[in-house]
């Protein structure tokens, strides 16, 4: 007589209501919000792609943000480590949560994703339950649950504590009616994107490392001592100097065989119609993303395209 029993969930079925009702006296029900609906402030997109192009749109939607900070779910166990595998092999920030991993590797994942080591964490349903993790800025269905309230609980893990998000859905196009099925679900409208293209994820990952490079606090104590020497060498060309030589460099890259690097260059190779669109002569295009090399070589830094070639590579 003296124990309250409370139950939480973002999703009530009527099954689970019935069975609350079997097992509890006069239980009392609170709805925070609308019953059954999608958080406010997560926005819900969907691409159609080909089946055999599902992995292909991953890539490319991965290349697309590059400070993505995402749960990848997929529906089987298998699934999921053949898609972990696949985006680590080609050098992306990933990896797998799923059933068969040990409580060891299981923790030892989780710790690295809460602290943002890992950028993007495949997973299933089952595994991902009681996950907590905060800032997420995607979720990303690579297959559409089986049950669409477990949509609800997906896409509900971005957009907390007042920050927005984006739930993303890649289907085919046999599976595009189920989008209208999860639009009367959640009360949400679905916006269907296109597939960014080549040129579009180069621009967006250059303007990212602006961006990154412009925020960057510089250590005034760390490089004082070494900018005298530094001015020294420069004080002979000004700014305006400098900018035909590099325009003249810039020339010369783009003239050399691509998939060679060189020191101090600058190169950028666009494939022709977009990914998953058709060319001229109606086939559908999968050029590689297109490439760009920055620096003199002593340092690098890489971002892959969606074929698993180099979208962006940055040489300091």
């Amino acid at each position: 007589e003296d124990k309250r029993v409370t139950l939480f969930s973002a999703t009530m079925p009527r099954g689970i209501e019935a069975i609350a009702h079997s097992y509890m006296k006069k239980p009392m029900e609170i709805t925070v919000g609308t019953r059954n609906t999608g958080a406010e402030n997560v926005s819900h997109q969907y691409y159609v792609v080909h089946a055999k192009d599902r992995y292909l749109a991953l890539k490319r939607i991965a290349d697309f943000y590059p400070d993505i900070y995402a749960i990848i779910f997929c529906r089987t166990r298998l699934e999921t480590q053949e898609v972990a595998d696949a985006l680590i092999k080609d050098g992306y920030n990933a990896d797998a949560l799923h059933g068969d991993l040990s409580q060891a590797q299981r923790d030892s994942v989780m710790n690295r994703f809460r602290t943002r080591s890992l950028q993007m964490l495949v997973a299933t349903d089952v595994a991902a339950r009681g996950i907590d993790v905060v800032d997420l800025t995607h979720i990303i269905n690579y297959n559409l649950p089986d049950d669409i309230e477990n949509y609800t609980h997906r896409s509900g893990r971005t957009g907390r504590a007042g920050k927005s998000g984006i739930s993303i859905v890649i289907v085919n196009i046999k599976e595009v009616f189920r989008i209208g099925q999860i639009e009367k679900q959640i009360s949400k409208k679905f916006q269907q994107v296109k597939i960014p293209t080549g040129q579009e994820v180069c621009e967006k990952q250059l303007l990212y490392l602006v961006d990154k490079l412009k925020d960057t606090e510089i250590q005034h104590a760390d490089i004082d001592p070494f900018l005298p020497a530094a001015v020294e060498r420069l004080k002979s060309q000004s700014f305006l100097e400098l900018l035909p030589k590099r325009r003249r460099h810039q020339r010369i890259a783009e003239k050399r065989k691509q998939g060679r690097t060189f020191a101090r260059r600058i190169q950028v190779r666009f494939s022709g119609a977009p990914f998953g669109q058709p060319g001229e002569d109606g086939k559908i295009q999968r050029q590689k993303a297109p490439g760009l090399f920055i620096g003199n070589g002593q340092h690098r830094q890489t971002a892959h395209c969606q074929c698993g070639h180099r979208a962006l590579q940055f040489l300091f």
